[in-house]
């Protein structure tokens, strides 16, 4: 766990382990240099003390209890306030045996510096101002990047892009809240123009902004994990069959009883280079036990957090309860007219002209299979595209931002009924809150521990 107060000087490779041509060390915090010259024979410390700040010179490392050289290394040293960590710091450039990194380690140990925690380096960064929050996040992020659209999105977050939409939300709610303390703290000095409409419209271009980080956050999950596609509908529709089809062997147990399916099964698959997350559900019905209950609960959870449902229907029979309660919900729907082998029953014609997307396709035939998982592809393309404003967003940020869109969509509600400007205010209160706990400007020291503990330890 890192001690969030300590000033020590701390060590530790920045590069990943294993043998390589090269690896670093960094040491960070009060005395490095001096660390480093312990490391140094007579001859060499004149020379080290005279190097100028951020060039490379070439130097011998000795075994500081017995005078054994180590490695020939490169040495170059960052004043405070010009390095990543903002304290003075020390790096070492070495050749990359693990035994080479390992002694060198150990000698700057003796020489006085402590391993470094892991994330240690970052949060230094973050407690000297050099990064905030959610650079450091997307620092972290940066480093696991699995696509290119990650990556891009990850460096403008590193880069301050979500701290500049972030502080833009910031700014806009202090002008409104400005105005509103004026109303009811000098009601006499009201400003030119100030009326509910006016601050509504306000409240409302913050929400917008809200909206579009909301939606970078949905398109990442789509680079980050896939398309999250969840099959739903009444019991035996079809739905196992229709998740077999789609992975192109059987995952799922088929059977003609009711409530075969009752856990939630997981598949992933790639069509035309976009991955694909599938969930098989328990059939949405009146449950006749605990274990099938659970199942339906868990389907429930699934379809709040999907990107997509595909909503199995046996067209060969009329439309149940449980048909047309899906079919009235979620807009995330594909409705998979199931069993296109068989007559379809008249009353699915009308059931399914309700303005939803839908297909028809049969499991058992595979007949409309290869459409479906084309218009897969799309979604997932179309869900995943990113903008040139895109930036990365961790679950912490969408749970903070959740809470944003709420705190002024009450204060919005609000403003539109003319009611009083405290009970506006006391909305966009709760909102700033939420914005600069996303920055790092109000924290929690557990929520740091938590976001600094994910880093590697030379980062």
């Amino acid at each position: 766990m890192i001690d969030l107060a300590a000033q020590d000087c701390i060590v530790a490779p920045v590069t990943p382990p294993g043998a390589g041509g090269v690896a670093i060390l960094r040491l960070s915090g009060p005395g490095g240099r001096d660390i480093v010259t312990k490391l140094l024979l007579p001859i060499q410390v004149s020379r080290w003390a005279r190097l100028p700040a951020h060039r490379l010179r070439r130097f011998v490392l000795h075994d500081p209890a017995s005078g054994a050289p180590l490695d020939e290394v490169l040495l170059v040293w960052f004043p405070e306030g010009r390095s990543f960590t903002g304290e003075a710091t020390v790096e070492i450039q070495c050749h990359g045996a693990s035994a080479v990194v390992e002694s060198l380690l150990q000698a700057c140990q003796l020489g006085g510096a402590r391993l470094a925690e892991p994330g240690e380096f970052s949060f230094r960064a973050f407690r000297n101002g050099r990064l905030d929050l959610t650079a450091a996040e997307g620092l972290l992020a940066l480093t696991q990047a699995v696509s290119r659209s990650a990556q891009t999105a990850a460096l403008r977050t590193l880069e301050g892009s979500l701290k500049a939409r972030i502080n833009a939300m910031r700014e806009a709610l202090l002008t409104v809240m400005s105005a509103l303390e004026v109303t009811f703290d000098y009601p006499e000095d009201v400003p030119a123009g100030y009326d509910h409409d006016s601050l509504a419209q306000a409240i409302q271009e913050v929400m917008t902004g809200c909206d579009a980080l909301l939606q970078d956050y949905s398109r990442q999950q789509v680079w980050a994990e896939g398309l999250k596609v969840v099959l739903i509908g009444a019991p035996n529709a079809g739905k196992s069959s229709v998740f077999n089809a789609l992975l192109g062997h059987d995952r799922a147990i088929v059977h003609e009883s009711a409530g075969t399916t009752r856990d939630v099964i997981e598949a992933q698959l790639t069509v035309g280079g976009q991955r694909i997350r599938l969930f098989d559900t328990a059939g949405q019905r009146d449950t006749v036990g605990a274990v099938e209950a659970l199942g339906v609960a868990r389907a429930q959870h699934l379809m709040d957090e999907a990107h997509l449902l595909l909503h199995v229907v046996d067209r060969s029979v009329p439309p149940t309860a449980v048909d047309l309660e899906l079919l009235a919900g979620s807009p995330r729907q594909i409705v998979l007219c199931n069993k296109s082998d068989l007559p379809q029953h008249p009353d699915w014609e009308q059931a399914v002209s309700l303005g939803v997307d839908s297909m028809t396709l049969s499991a058992s035939t595979r007949d409309g299979i290869g459409q479906l998982l084309q218009k897969l592809s799309q979604q997932a393309a179309e869900r995943g595209a990113s903008s040139d404003q895109s930036v990365f967003l961790t679950r912490r940020h969408y749970s903070h931002l959740s809470v944003v869109a709420t705190e002024l969509e009450d204060a919005h509600v609000l403003a539109l009924q003319a009611a009083p400007e405290d009970l506006v205010a006391f909305h966009l209160r709760e909102a700033l809150s939420q914005l600069l706990m996303m920055t790092g400007e109000v924290y929690d020291e557990a929520v740091l521990q938590s976001i600094f503990s994910q880093f590697c330890v030379g980062k």
